[in-house]
């Protein structure tokens, strides 16, 4: 039966907390910029939570035109930190993992509200056989998930519950909530990992039901 392990980027491949930190400061500056005097660090959390994506949620709530989003958070500077990352030992012991995987016929697939050139140099740094998801619509928008082939077994890993949620019912999505922390109460509707050598482990062990057509 053919398989694709579908994995979120920014905090399920890439956990480095200064990554994470200098991409989430660069969204609460692009929130102040175009909402001055807004507590910009709880606006962001709460645009990010309501609608997926910072850029959508300013769209949506307050207009704000957003097409200069990406070119201002995604700067050198945080494109820096990532490279310092992917090119590091611990990304590569997982990379190292995933492409073994791949070696034994399973399809990969990044799937990430996060820029094309971004999920792309994580993708590269894995594999030139790991695709890249990340053009139409916004997770957790249906549409989102649309490029995705049916009636093929898709595992679906994230650290967003809301994410995961959207495929909860849906034929052939098996989602899997990712989470390093031991005090997060895990929902009780799908499985759960800490690492990379979880996902790989659950990937090669679940018994999954004939596909749907």
């Amino acid at each position: 039966m053919s398989k694709i392990l579908v994995l979120d980027v920014d905090g399920v491949l890439i956990r480095d907390h200064h990554v994470l930190h200098e991409v989430k400061r660069r969204c609460e500056a692009y929130v102040a910029k175009k909402l001055p005097g807004c507590d910009a660090a709880e606006t962001n959390a709460r645009l990010y939570l309501s609608h997926g994506h910072t850029a959508k949620g300013l769209r949506d709530v307050y207009g704000a035109d957003t097409t200069d989003f990406n070119s201002f958070v995604y700067q050198s500077r945080v494109f820096e930190c990532l490279y310092e990352v992917i090119y590091g030992t611990d990304f590569q012991s997982d990379a190292k993992q995933i492409h073994e995987l791949i070696s034994e016929g399973w399809k990969v697939t990044l799937f990430s509200n996060a820029p094309y050139e971004w999920t792309q140099a994580v993708a590269f740094a894995i594999s030139d056989e790991v695709r890249v998801s990340c053009f139409q619509g916004v997770k957790p928008e249906p549409i989102a998930y649309s490029s995705f082939p049916k009636a093929v077994a898709k595992i679906y890993v994230d650290d967003s519950l809301k994410n995961l949620g959207a495929v909860r019912w849906e034929p052939n999505w098996h989602p899997v909530h990712f989470s390093c922390s031991d005090e997060f109460e895990h929902p009780m509707w799908c499985p759960q990992a800490g690492s990379v050598d979880d996902i790989l482990c659950l990937a090669r062990n679940i018994s999954l039901p004939p596909c749907i057509e």
